[in-house]
């Protein structure tokens, strides 16, 4: 277990009963096909605290309706989100889109959970922007639905997407988002923390 391989996480689900985490693992690199390969068993430290940037939007919101956008990989930090909102009685909404990943791996715990689920292609790969039929599909969801939270879970070009959607609507609808882009756990395991400014 050298260092080398050391990589954070999302953590999708925990059964303290049985003593089990859930995450999920997209093969990219030589640490997580490290990963897939691996037969014996590995160390796993933490929690490092969390990957949402609005957490207190989410732990305030209740008794009202979510929309969570979530693509790729993005689906893991989307289930726990899911999970607390709908724990203090709000309505959840969902908008799941297979990115990279090529599969919606999370619909079947957001099922569980009793979102409503949509699938739908929420970034263009190829420009990197959300198609206007999404971008319709999200302002209607916020007026019609009278929506009081919305949650992206993607790459940060998804949440400036979402971000520029919820403009007209700043002062009265939360905006969260994951922090999948620059996720980092504060001791250098990724190295993602490490940033270099105009100075130096």
């Amino acid at each position: 277990a050298p260092s080398f391989y050391e990589t954070p996480m999302s953590i999708m689900s925990v059964d303290e009963e049985e003593c089990t985490l859930t995450t999920a693992l997209q093969i990219r690199g030589v640490k997580t096909k490290v990963l897939k390969d691996l037969k014996e068993e590995i160390e796993v430290r933490g929690p490092y605290w969390n990957g949402l940037m609005g957490l207190k939007y989410i732990k305030t919101l209740k008794n009202s309706k979510a929309l969570l956008v979530a693509r790729g990989i993005g689906q893991a930090s989307a289930l726990p989100t899911a999970r607390k909102l709908v724990r203090a009685g709000n309505a959840v909404k969902v908008i799941l889109d297979k990115g990279r990943s090529g599969i919606n791996f999370a619909e079947p715990y957001f099922r569980e959970l009793g979102c409503d689920i949509v699938e739908k292609q929420v970034l263009d790969s190829e420009n990197l922007e959300i198609p206007n039929e999404a971008i319709k599909f999200i302002q209607n969801a916020i007026i019609e639905d009278d929506i009081k939270l919305v949650f992206s879970g993607g790459s940060e070009k998804l949440h400036e997407g979402i971000s520029k959607i919820l403009k007209p609507w700043q002062e009265k609808v939360f905006f969260v988002s994951s922090n999948d882009g620059k996720f980092c756990c504060g001791e250098g395991i990724c190295g993602s923390c490490q940033t270099r400014l105009a100075d130096g």
